[in-house]
């Protein structure tokens, strides 16, 4: 690829070329998200050092020059890979998509300065090394949005990285930044008449980095069984409630949990282990009180009493009005404080019920960011149906133990799958295998229930732990350890699925030392951005003070 002298000379008809290239580069990064085999995240970073290394030629500008290319390749990435948040909700959908594109065009224009502070070695090292610090940071806080971490982008194809296992979705994302930048070198060094030896060399490695980990992932797959005859039966069920419609209103309410056990009770053969029940199945779950509407589901287990049923609720608690808490509610008509969560509940006709908060909401849905300090617009808040706005956390990952089965059963709920270390979190508190509840009928008719149901897989080859998945309108599956789906249901179908897991007990790398890539890039990340400044403070020392 070659630039003429013309264009950078121009200007105007250079950079008409450069956003037209960093607009396709954006777009094939979002293709992975839509089915596209992420192979092609090889490839698109390399528009973006393209226009760097022209650029940086050609105009002698600061790095912030560069902010607009950046800018148009995440905004390309977005909205080929979520386009469908704008759909949900309009507003609160754009609000997120420029509020990631702006993050990552932030970390793109520091890349640049530290090249341009640095040389070109160092700079490149460092954008790999910024880039997993930013996908590290985005897992905490109240703009925590992992979906676009690029290790995500192999979810349709597991068999490439069974290798996450040890090191999360990071390795991923390292594999596709180290991947971009050997290649560009590569291309560069070919281009300008390189020694044909360290072409080779070059390409030898290069190819080395690609094709290593594919063999290593396949060698894994191959002897890795996901199957074993100490089987645990489960029942998901798929009610397939709309949540803008049905789910949520109070005639539904009265009937909904003699619905899910009615669906449970029509399965012929044996009662089942565990029935699992998806996100906000029930509503209006107050904590100390005795909830009526739970009777249904107590008479089953009653008449089932080797069955454990979860399910996802509503949960309301009585707080004190004294506390100074941002997530305290008042009610005016009973003249109470209260706290909502987002729940997963285990019951069994033995121990009761044990109760599971959701630890990690969804920003602009179940937590307004920063709504502690300051009061921001209802309208930036996404409407995913049911009760929105000022969610109460949870503490601490929960696996509850079967009454009868030595098998404890992990827990998340819906936004937590796209989070390695919460399932982590799950098996080092002893889960055989997860339980994954989720309501993802707020997706409408997009594909992101797909892109929701692949992150499962990702977390059954992080931890090796079986997944069973509920999802009200689906796709309810089965996943074993290896991260294959053997049992699902059907997008918007009423059903339920059976199926067995495997339950496992060992623990992975990944699960004993966790986001560890994401921790060490963090690191070196603030010392290469200590270092740049210190240089830049020591240039400006050194030049020669104007006197007028």
């Amino acid at each position: 690829m070659k630039f003429k002298t013309s264009c950078i000379a121009e200007g105007k008809m250079c950079r008409k070329y450069l956003y037209t290239l960093s607009l396709a580069g954006g777009i094939m990064a979002g293709l992975p998200w839509n089915g596209v085999p992420g192979v092609l995240l090889f490839v698109v970073f390399i528009p973006l050092f393209i226009i760097v290394e022209k650029y940086s030629r050609g105009l002698k500008e600061g790095a912030f020059s560069l902010f607009p290319y950046g800018f148009i390749f995440f905004a390309a990435w977005n909205a080929t890979a979520v386009w469908w948040l704008p759909v949900i909700d309009l507003i609160g959908g754009l609000t997120v998509i420029l509020l990631n594109v702006t993050l990552m065009s932030l970390v793109f224009t520091l890349f640049v300065f530290t090249r341009q502070t640095a040389g070109e070695r160092s700079g490149y090292a460092s954008f790999v090394i910024f880039w997993l610090a930013y996908e590290y940071i985005l897992l905490w806080g109240d703009l925590s949005w992992p979906w676009l971490h690029l290790g995500n982008g192999f979810a349709g194809n597991i068999k490439l990285v069974q290798w996450y296992e040890h090191t999360g979705v990071a390795g991923g994302s390292l594999w596709v930044l180290l991947v971009n930048v050997m290649l560009f070198s590569l291309w560069r060094r070919s281009t300008a008449g390189g020694y044909l030896r360290g072409c080779i060399v070059q390409a030898c490695l290069l190819l080395s980095v690609i094709v290593i980990p594919v063999i290593v992932s396949y060698n894994i797959f191959s002897r890795y069984n996901g199957n074993s005859d100490d089987n645990i039966n489960v029942f998901l069920l798929q009610p397939n409630l709309d949540p803008y419609t049905e789910k949520f209103d109070e005639l539904s309410l009265r009937g909904r949990v003699k619905d899910l056990t009615g669906l449970a009770e029509d399965m012929p053969g044996p009662p089942p282990d565990y029935v699992i029940a998806p996100e906000t199945a029930v509503d209006s779950v107050w904590l100390q009180e005795e909830n009526i509407h739970l009777n249904p589901l107590k008479n089953y287990l009653g008449e089932n009493p080797q069955t454990s049923f979860i399910l996802g609720a509503t949960l309301f608690e009585e707080v004190s009005c004294q506390k100074e808490d941002h997530t305290v509610r008042f009610d005016p008509d009973r003249g109470i404080c209260f706290r909502v969560y987002n729940s997963s509940l285990h019951l069994d006709f033995e121990h009761g019920m044990g109760v599971y908060n959701k630890k990690q909401l969804v920003p602009g849905v179940e937590n307004i960011p920063f709504h502690r300090y300051i009061t921001l617009p209802g309208f930036l808040s996404v409407d995913l149906g049911g009760v929105t706005g000022i969610y109460a956390r949870g503490e601490e990952p929960a696996a509850f133990q079967h009454h009868e089965k030595e098998v404890s059963a992990g827990q998340l709920i819906c936004f937590e799958s796209l989070y390695g270390r919460l399932a982590g979190g799950t098996v080092m508190e002893g889960a055989g295998f997860i339980a994954v509840i989720t309501n993802d009928g707020w997706f409408k008719g997009t594909n992101a229930y797909l892109q929701h149901l692949r992150q499962s897989q990702l977390r059954a080859i992080e931890t090796r732990r079986p997944i069973a998945r509920s999802a009200n309108t689906g796709v309810s599956a089965i996943i074993n350890s290896r991260g294959e789906i053997t049992a699902h249901g059907r997008w918007m179908e009423r059903t339920v699925v059976e199926g067995y897991v495997t339950p496992r007990g060992e623990l992975t790398f990944y699960v004993l030392n966790g986001d560890y890539l994401g921790r060490t890039a963090f690191f070196f990340s603030i010392l290469i951005i200590l270092s740049v400044a210190l240089k830049q403070y020591l240039l400006k020392q050194k030049r020669p003070s104007s006197f007028r």
